[in-house]
This record gives structure tokens, sequence and C-alpha cells, in this order.
């Protein structure tokens, strides 16, 4: 009888743990299935167009890399404040971690144009000019977004680590479709509104992140998610921002440093 108690609460347990994980793995796959799309679409403007894009999403990848490693921290804080069953922890510690993602998305926005130009040079390795000019189009408008995809990523990782992993899932879900949608209006154009070819892709992808954003401060707002944002400041509250990004950025800047790595290694390769 024992055993089979022991059985039944093991099974219960295992079956938590992937209700829980299963919609984290999805929402993650969706999230750098982006890029893709982004390939897929823009297919139909040349060898060019799919080089730069190409190019870009390298240094996206990066990106996304970095704000995924450091959203961790904001997770991390409003796990505990949901442990201890403390509302109003939760709600300091989303408003701070939105603070500290918009702070750092200025900062990785900035760094992303001053080191683009090179980075792609020496990707490109000599290559045509106009793939690396096409590129930088492209990445201005996805840098310029990089607060909506810091935020995007943020409110899924506070939901997540409150213990709400489906509606994360669901608004993911609704970021492809949307960037699916507004890629075709502004890559091919559509009724008034112009073809933007490849620099359409980037205004899509950037598009549905303000959408799910908008949608996300919507549902923080509601008071109907295990998130709530209620009365309180939303300036700086520097030692909780300390503590946010004290978890994230290591863990951001060995997940960026992995992938220069793998970018580097063909080349050892061949040397």
């Amino acid at each position: 009888m024992g055993i089979k108690l022991l059985y039944m609460q093991r099974l219960a347990l295992l079956n938590y743990i992937w209700r829980l994980s299963l919609p984290v793995l999805l929402t993650n796959l969706l999230q750098t299935s982006v890029t893709v799309i982004d390939t897929y679409m823009v297919g139909r403007l040349g060898p060019l167009a799919i080089a730069a894009v190409g190019m870009s999403n390298t240094l996206r990848l990066m990106l996304l890399i970095a704000v995924l490693s450091i959203s961790g921290g904001a997770m991390s804080l409003v796990a505990q404040a949901k442990g201890g069953r403390d509302t109003d922890r939760i709600s300091l510690v989303t408003r701070q971690g939105i603070v500290s993602g918009i702070l750092l998305s200025i900062i990785l926005a900035v760094l992303g144009f001053l080191l683009a130009p090179v980075l792609l040079s020496a990707m490109e390795n000599g290559g045509q000019d106009e793939v690396i000019e096409l590129s930088m189009q492209y990445l201005v408008i996805i840098f310029l977004g990089t607060p909506f995809l810091a935020l995007n990523i943020i409110m899924d990782r506070l939901m997540q680590g409150a213990g709400d992993t489906f509606t994360p899932l669901i608004l993911t879900i609704g970021t492809v479709l949307l960037n699916i949608l507004f890629n075709y209006i502004f890559i091919f154009g559509w009724g008034v509104i112009p073809s933007y070819g490849l620099v359409g892709a980037a205004i899509g992808t950037v598009l549905a992140r303000v959408v799910v954003v908008i949608i996300g401060f919507i549902i923080f707002y509601s008071g109907r998610n295990v998130i709530q944002i209620l009365e309180g400041s939303w300036r700086p509250h520097w030692p909780l921002v300390k503590d946010i990004l004290s978890i994230g950025v290591p863990s951001g800047i060995q997940g960026i440093l992995s992938l220069i790595h793998i970018w580097t290694l063909p080349t050892k390769r061949i040397v």
C-alpha cells in the first residue's frame, strides 16, 4: 500500500512538472521561430535579402539570448515573492523587472548600433557591401524595437516565475501569428501601405511585439492574472534593480559568449 501511494505521489508530481515545463518549452521554441519566419518570408525578395537577414539573425539571436538570460533575474525574484504569497512584493518586482528591462534594452540597442557594422563586416568577410547595407537597414529597426522585445520576454518570464506558464504560451502564439501578418503587409505591401521589402520584415516583427506588450500590460492591470501591477512608483528602485541584474547579467554574458564560441568553430576547423 505504501509503495502504491509513493508511486501515485511521484506520478502526480511528474504530471505537475510536465504541465509547467511543456508550455515553457513551446514558448521558447516559438520565440526563436520568429527569425525562421522572417528568413522564409523574405525568400521571395532574392538571394541578397536572404543573405542579409541570415547575417542579421546571428546578431538577433545574440540579443535574444541576452534578454532571455537577464530576464531570469526578475523570474527568480517573482517566484520567491509568489512562494511567500506577498502580492505587494510581486507587484514591486514586476514594476522593477519592467524598468530593468527598459534600461537594459537601451544599453543593448546602443551596443548593437555600435558593434553591428564591425560584426557584419567580419561575418561577410570581404563579400558584397550591399548585403551589409541591407543587413544594417534591417537591424536598425530591430534595435529600435529592442525595448519591446525585452518587455515581451520579461512579461513572459514574470508569469512563468509565478506559476502561470499557459498565458505566456498563448501570447507567444499571438506574437508569431501577428509577425506573419505584419510581415506580409509590410514586406509586400497591402492597400495604401507600400512594399518595404526586407525592412518590412523588421517592421512587422517589431509591431507584433508592440501589440503583445500592450496586451501584457492590460493583463497585468486587469487583476485577473497571478501577476498584478498594484499602485506604486515606477521610479527605479536601485537595490532591487541591482538584484535583478546581478542574477541575470552573468547568465546573459555566458549565453552570448557560448554563441560566439559556436559561431567561431567552423573557422577554427578550417585553420
